[in-house]
């Protein structure tokens, strides 16, 4: 269809919306058509995301401490950054969104072997939730530069666990969230959405957003694929809020699938020497996370995977 067919349509139909519908095209796509296919003279309006889980604040291998975590999060500040100073010629975002999905702190005792696993600098979960966000607050106030509102949401993950033995809820994780939001309690350019739940559908831009950290699913055959879509397809027909884009952590691998025409989304780790990975799918954290645009129209636009060591 060329320009003098799409406007003969909006002729016929009466506007562009009824014209778009009746030929079955994308509203924004037709009236690019309907101008000539010339390039908008105003920026593209997205919200960028930016999605974090399992950071192990705590962690120490052989190549891993909080020491090794901080410079990988500058890293990826830096990179963020630089993607943005690239896409800033055609967008504009109103806000960055950060998820975070869970094992933020990575605790003390949630395995009888914990203790000689922990940095020692970090201490224990109290410490470590206080620490990380101490830590977090300047590099996330770096990344307005993005966008002039940043909004953090968060899940429990299952290294935050205080023991097996207290409530769900009570989980370091949590605690972490809550010193965030006291740090920027004064800041009303930054909101931290805390939860004491391990399931939550967020909004941005209109579509809903599933945020699990993925301790709950079990694999086959060290295979995370099969039990993440089982899960998904259940969820989509049994939580009422609903999600068209999942994203989630725990398996430290950071890959993308899809069930049903629900986007899958699972951020990797920062932890290298990573035992838990090593052990049970045969490779090493992925030490990557999600960096995504979303638009009204679109759930997810352009797309990178930031490596925290390049």
């Amino acid at each position: 269809m060329n320009q003098s067919e799409a406007q003969a349509a909006v002729a016929q139909y009466g506007s562009v919306a009824a014209a778009a519908r009746a030929l079955g095209r994308n509203e924004r796509s037709f009236r690019r058509l309907l101008n000539g296919n010339k390039p908008p003279k105003s920026k593209t309006t997205e919200s960028a995301v930016l999605h974090l889980t399992d950071l192990h604040y705590g962690k120490e291998t052989e190549t891993f401490n909080v020491d090794v975590l901080e410079k990988r999060i500058d890293r990826m500040i830096e990179h963020a950054l630089d993607i943005n100073s690239i896409l800033k010629s055609g967008y504009k975002f109103d806000k960055l969104v950060i998820p975070i999905t869970g094992d933020a702190i990575d605790g003390s005792t949630i395995y009888k072997t914990h203790p000689y696993h922990v940095d020692k600098r970090a201490a224990f979960g109290r410490a470590q939730a206080m620490k990380l966000a101490k830590m977090l607050k300047p590099r996330i106030l770096t990344l307005r530069e993005i966008a002039p509102k940043i909004e953090i949401a968060g899940v429990l993950g299952n290294h935050g666990r205080v023991t097996k033995f207290d409530h769900e809820s009570n989980n370091w994780d949590g605690v972490f969230l809550d010193n965030l939001s006291l740090m920027f309690d004064d800041d009303k350019n930054v909101s931290v959405k805390t939860s004491d739940k391990n399931i939550e559908v967020i909004d941005i831009q209109g579509h809903g957003f599933l945020l699990y950290h993925g301790a709950g699913i079990r694999m086959m055959n060290q295979i995370p694929f099969y039990g993440i879509r089982q899960r998904v397809l259940k969820w989509s027909r049994t939580i009422k809020t609903p999600f068209v884009v999942v994203l989630m952590g725990h398996f430290h691998q950071c890959i993308e699938d899809a069930i049903d025409e629900i986007r899958i989304l699972l951020s990797g780790t920062a932890v290298s020497d990573d035992d838990f990975s090593i052990e049970f799918l045969g490779v090493d954290g992925a030490r990557k996370m999600n960096f995504f645009g979303v638009h009204p129209d679109h759930p997810i636009t352009w797309q990178y995977k930031i490596d925290l060591d390049a």
